[in-house]
């Protein structure tokens, strides 16, 4: 299933990415919930998620419960406008699966091609710098949001 963290982050990553120059340090945090899916989900799912931007480096923090059916993944979908469900740009490795509460902390190199998925770097010009480059820091689109 699909968890709650998708539509959530959205804002809270439109905002890390459109208006922080990539030097400054920035922290948001933010309530999860089944309704900030796309579609909807109507899970009762819960969690918070504190994601903080320094320099190229995106560090991600998240805590999750009460989902109704184990999570499958987590990741951050990018670059397009809040509601629309576009490709996934930085897989979450290490993501508790299988699971319907969790914890998960990780750090994102935004300069290394591992940071990214091989389809959003493919489409992006193939390398960790084009992939950058299309992130809404370096005028590319705005995020759409973080899955589970």
């Amino acid at each position: 299933m699909q968890f709650l963290v998708k539509t959530s982050l959205t804002a809270v990553l439109g905002i890390v990415f459109a208006t922080v120059p990539m030097s400054a340090a920035t922290i948001f945090s933010t309530t999860l919930s089944g309704a900030n899916e796309v579609p909807p989900s109507g899970s009762a799912g819960t969690g918070t998620a504190l994601v903080t931007l320094v320099a190229d480096v995106l560090n991600v923090s998240i805590t999750f419960s009460g989902l109704g059916s184990p999570d499958g993944a987590g990741h951050i979908h990018c670059c397009g406008p809040v509601g629309v469900n576009e490709p996934i740009a930085v897989p979450f490795t290490g993501f508790p699966t299988g699971v319907t509460s969790g914890t998960y902390s990780s750090s994102f190199d935004l300069t290394s091609a591992a940071s990214y998925s091989g389809a959003f770097l493919t489409a992006n010009g193939g390398t960790a710098a084009s992939a950058e480059a299309r992130l809404p820091s370096s005028g590319g689109g705005v995020p759409s949001g973080l899955m589970c």
